[in-house]
């Protein structure tokens, strides 16, 4: 596949879905599937930190009360939401506490959004395997970078919280 054609002759909305439909897990970079675990057990523990602050008992009041078919899971609460009201809620708990991961390429917390949105879809689908949402998690993610392999380089990964951690991603080459 070359990237520049590509993008010439479909746009580059087109090529980067055909890019992401015909990605398999062996096609991930080792650097990338290790990031990407770290970004997804970060997650994890900022919205279950997350999960009891009051934003998130406020907001999880408000969406229960909208209604909807109780479809996806809310981290860290025994209930069950709409796929869009449980990815809010979710995305608000894990940025409660404003320790969710950041990268010097951009400004905002990429994982919260994505993850959010992807976990909340994984509740609805049929398939028991999370290899295509691995696949599209760290696919959004490194291109959330502004990087895409091979050849670009991630820049560092920290964190927002007290202590700046070392990055956690190394170069994709």
């Amino acid at each position: 596949m070359n990237v520049i054609t590509d993008i010439a002759s479909q746009g580059l909305t087109r090529a980067l879905a055909e890019q992401a439909r015909t990605l398999t897990y062996a096609d991930l970079p080792d650097e990338v599937r290790a990031l990407a675990r770290q970004c997804v057990l970060d997650y994890v523990a900022c919205t279950l930190a997350g999960a009891k602050e009051e934003l998130t008992d406020i907001l999880l009041a408000e969406m229960s009360e909208q209604g909807g078919t109780p479809a996806a899971t809310v981290i860290g609460h025994d209930v069950r939401l709409p796929v869009l009201s449980a990815a809010l809620v979710n995305g608000a708990a894990s940025h409660a506490l404003d320790f969710d991961d950041v990268n010097l390429a951009m400004t905002g917390h990429p994982t919260v959004v994505l993850l959010s949105s992807l976990l909340a879809k994984l509740s609805t689908a049929t398939s028991t395997s999370t290899v295509p949402f691995f696949i599209s998690f760290s696919m959004s993610r490194v291109m959330s970078l502004g990087a895409a392999w091979p050849g670009m380089r991630m820049p560092p990964i920290t964190r927002s919280a007290p202590v700046q951690y070392s990055s956690i991603a190394p170069a994709v080459e």
